[in-house]
């Protein structure tokens, strides 16, 4: 799934919370890498990270020690803080509240 349709997914998603009264704000958007995807799949969510941040709603992004590290440098789970790093740091240019 592109990261244009996952962003539109999460504007319905939003309004269906939005609709019995929870405001928003108290909302986070966990994108779900690695979660019931494979390697590939979280690394495409990751590159499409900053369509999600037009919500400008907080995101949570757990990313260590994930499998498509593993994929990027093979490595058993211990040995991925490297590339958590590398990981982490490309998500620190994502504008964010």
């Amino acid at each position: 799934m592109s990261s244009t349709r996952r962003a539109h997914g999460c504007e319905g998603k939003l309004g269906e919370i939005a609709a019995p009264g929870l405001p928003v704000e108290w909302v986070w958007l966990d994108p779900g890498i690695d979660l019931a995807k494979t390697p590939p799949q979280s690394i495409e969510m990751l590159r499409g990270l900053r369509t999600l941040t037009s919500f400008k709603l907080p995101l949570l992004i757990a990313i260590s020690r994930k499998d498509f590290i593993g994929a990027l440098s093979p490595s058993p789970p211990a040995e991925r803080v490297p590339g958590t790093l590398a990981a982490l740091a490309q998500l620190a240019g994502l504008p964010g509240r």
